[in-house]
């Protein structure tokens, strides 16, 4: 009897692990984003990489640590700007990030900032999935110098899924 009863428990846990409530999170910094005026420009492109919508925030700070919020609540004016299809809930009115949103199955979207500031940031993801990763991104930064745009790099993640 004893024996049967530990198996029954080892079974309901095992049970219980196989169909746990899921609710998977990742997140990534942002190294680098230079903005100003309209001679500089960050710009950070998301993709879902999953098969769900997912829930996206993005915080950008200041060099000194200080918080860069929206101002608008409005995806392509004010100072935080999206661009792309597939995003729902947009909401510039945190307290403690730049923007949310959530991100339709495999869509990609463009953040930036039209501000004058040099900083770093981060981006968090979190689905109720089975995901292990959520999220692909990389940055550019644009700059105009004698009448001509460059471009650089801004590796996130090292170019890996988070």
């Amino acid at each position: 009897m004893k024996k049967l009863l530990v198996a029954l428990l080892v079974f309901g846990c095992l049970m219980g692990l196989a169909t746990g409530v899921y609710a998977k999170t990742g997140s990534a910094i942002i190294p680098h984003f230079q903005n100003g005026n309209d001679n500089y420009l960050g710009c950070f492109f998301i993709t879902n990489i999953t098969e769900q919508p997912i829930n996206v925030k993005v915080t950008f700070y200041k060099t000194d640590g200080g918080l860069i919020t929206g101002d608008d609540n409005v995806r392509t004016s004010g100072i935080t700007r999206c661009g792309g299809a597939d995003v729902i809930n947009y909401n510039e009115n945190l307290a403690d990030a730049a923007v949310s949103f959530t991100l339709g199955a495999n869509a990609t979207v463009w953040v930036y900032q039209v501000n004058s500031n040099i900083g770093y940031g981060m981006i968090e993801w979190s689905q109720n999935s089975k995901a292990t990763c959520g999220l692909i991104a990389y940055g550019r930064n644009q700059w105009l110098y004698n009448g001509a745009w460059n471009f650089y790099s801004i590796p996130i993640n090292n170019g890996a899924p988070f």
